[in-house]
């Protein structure tokens, strides 16, 4: 993640920063995203579509990426996205993939 000034944030900012992301999207405040959480804050949060890399609508032709993104950040099969899961997803991807981080928009 970077930010607003375009300087890499460390992984203890960029870890407040998905927090906040995170809560923004957890609309019924239960500490889980679900899928139909995520899928109306996406509409709504052109951030959140840019850090998860899908459309902000997801028609039936985005569902296959979609559920990889969220088959990827439940790592228990809860079939909810806890707070720490959502931060773990985009914190593992920035050490696996570092071009990843190049690729992000500014926060």
């Amino acid at each position: 993640l970077h930010s607003g000034k375009g300087r890499l944030l460390s992984r203890t900012e960029s870890a407040g920063v998905l927090r906040g992301v995170f809560r923004r999207a957890d609309r019924n405040g239960d500490g889980t995203l679900s899928r139909t959480e995520l899928i109306v804050r996406l509409r709504e949060d052109g951030e959140l579509a840019r850090l998860l890399r899908l459309p902000q609508r997801v028609g039936d032709a985005d569902r296959g990426a979609f559920e990889a993104v969220f088959q990827g950040m439940d790592e228990d099969t809860s079939r909810g996205v806890s707070e720490q899961e959502f931060v773990s997803y985009f914190l593992r991807r920035r050490e696996a993939h570092p071009s990843a981080r190049a690729a992000e928009k500014a926060v």
